[in-house]
C-alpha cells in the first residue's frame, strides 16, 4: 500500500521528464506548466541549476509576470537512498519556512528513469541581482564599498532569517502550515511506487515534525545570500539545512557528513567545528553565527577574514579558522562597534557566539 503522503502527491499531478546535464532550448513540464531552459547557472556532483523561462500561461494572473525561474535538477543514482532522502527534505524545508527572509518554493517533481535512477526537479525564484558574492565582485571592479548603514541593513535581514531557522518560537506556525499545504510534490506513477517501497525517512514529509526543532543552514556563505529586485537580502539555499543539535557517533555518519560539507560548503566561512570534524563532534545552530561573522567581514573588507590572514601571513585557512586567527585592517571606514559584531560571531567556542536576536539588537543600536 502506498504511503498516504505519497498517494496524495501522486494524485496531485503527473510528470514526465529525464535528467539533463546541459540542455539547450529544451522544454520541461513542472506541475502542468512548461518551462524552457535558457542557460546553466551552476552545478555540483549530482545536481545542476538552470535558468528557465515559463512558456505556458498560468491561471494566476497576479503571478503571470513572473517568467524566469531557477530550476534545480538533482540526479539520484539507482540505490542512492541518501540523495533522494536529502532532496525530499530540502523540498519540505523550502515549503515549511515561509518567510520574507528565506527563499520559497514554486514547485517540485520526482520521476523514475528507465535505468532505475530518479530525477528530482525543484523550481525556485530567480533573482537577477544575484548573490552577495556577485555584489562584492561588482564593487571590487568599480572600486566601491558597502556603506556601514547598508551592512547593518543586510545583516539584520539575515539575522531575522537565521532566527526563524534557529528558534521554533520565532516561527508563525499558522503560516508555516499554510505554506506546507499550499504546494505539492509531483510524483510520476513509477516514482510513487518506488518511493513506497523505499526505506526513506518519509517523516520529513510532515511539517508537524518541524514545529519544535532548531535548524542550521551549515553552508551559509556570500554565494548563498541572494538579493530580491528591491535589494532586500534573503537566505537562498536550504540544500543541507539540518535539524540540530546532533552528535556524530558513527564512522559511516562522519564520512557521509564530511562529504556533504565538502560538496556544499565554502571553506573560508566554515565554523571550526565543521573544519575539524571527528567522531564525537557536536553540531549546533551556532555554526551559522560563525559563518555570519565571516560574511560581515567579507561585506566590509571584500575578503573573508581567514583568506586575508593567509594572504598577509601565510597562515593556512584551516589552521586560522581552528584558532580563530584573523585581524582587521588598520585603516577602515567602519566603526569599531561593527568590528565588535564580527568578534562576537567569530568565537571558537560555539557557546560564546551571539544569538541572532542579540545580533539584531546590537546592530540596531549602532
Amino acid at each position: 500500500m502506498l504511503n498516504p503522503c505519497i498517494k496524495l502527491m501522486k494524485e496531485c499531478f503527473t510528470f514526465c521528464s529525464s535528467c539533463f546535464p546541459y540542455y539547450s532550448e529544451t522544454l520541461i513540464t513542472v506541475n502542468a506548466r512548461k518551462y524552457q531552459v535558457v542557460r546553466l547557472l551552476g552545478e555540483k556532483s549530482l545536481s545542476f541549476t538552470y535558468l528557465v523561462e515559463r512558456t505556458s500561461p498560468t491561471s494566476d494572473a497576479s503571478n503571470d509576470a513572473t517568467r524566469l525561474f531557477a530550476m534545480k535538477v538533482i540526479s539520484c543514482p539507482f540505490g542512492d537512498i541518501d540523495t533522494i532522502s536529502n532532496a525530499l527534505q530540502e523540498i519540505e524545508l523550502y515549503k515549511y519556512f515561509h518567510s520574507a527572509h528565506i527563499i520559497n518554493l514554486y514547485g517540485s517533481q520526482v520521476s523514475q528513469e528507465l535505468d532505475g535512477s530518479r530525477t528530482i526537479l525543484i523550481l525556485l525564484p530567480y533573482y537577477p541581482l544575484g548573490s552577495l558574492q556577485d555584489m562584492i565582485d561588482r564593487n571590487l571592479l568599480d572600486g566601491s564599498t558597502v556603506s556601514e548603514s547598508q551592512c547593518i541593513k543586510i545583516m539584520v535581514s539575515l539575522c531575522k532569517g537565521l532566527d526563524i531557522l534557529h528558534n521554533s518560537s520565532s516561527r508563525a506556525v499558522g503560516n508555516m502550515k499554510a505554506s506546507f499545504d499550499s504546494v505539492s510534490i509531483t510524483v510520476s506513477d513509477d516514482a510513487a511506487s518506488l518511493l513506497a517501497d523505499t526505506p526513506l525517512e518519509l517523516a520529513v514529509m510532515s511539517p508537524t515534525n518541524y514545529t519544535e526543532e532548531s535548524f542550521a543552514l551549515l553552508n551559509m556563505s556570500p554565494t548563498t545570500v541572494l538579493f530580491r529586485s528591491d535589494g532586500t537580502p534573503l537566505i537562498g539555499d536550504l540544500s543541507i539545512c539540518s535539524k540540530v543539535k546532533f552528535e556524530i557517533t558513527e564512522s559511516a555518519d562522519l564520512l557521509a557528513f564530511k562529504e556533504r560539507i565538502q560538496e556544499n560548503c565554502s571553506l573560508p566561512y566554515l565554523a571550526p567545528e565543521l573544519v575539524s570534524l571527528k567522531k564525537g563532534s557536536l553540531i549546533t545552530k551556532e555554526v551559522d553565527i560563525w559563518s555570519l561573522g565571516a560574511i560581515l567581514y567579507f561585506l566590509m573588507y571584500g575578503v573573508s577574514p581567514f583568506e586575508r590572514e593567509e594572504q598577509l601571513n601565510g597562515t593556512p585557512i584551516k589552521y586560522a579558522i581552528k584558532k580563530g586567527q584573523y585581524s582587521f585592517p588598520q585603516e577602515s571606514e567602519y566603526s569599531s562597534s561593527l568590528n565588535d559584531i564580527i568578534i562576537s560571531c567569530l568565537q571558537v567556542d560555539p557557546s560564546m557566539r551571539s544569538s541572532p536576536i542579540q545580533l539584531i539588537n546590537a546592530l540596531e543600536d549602532l
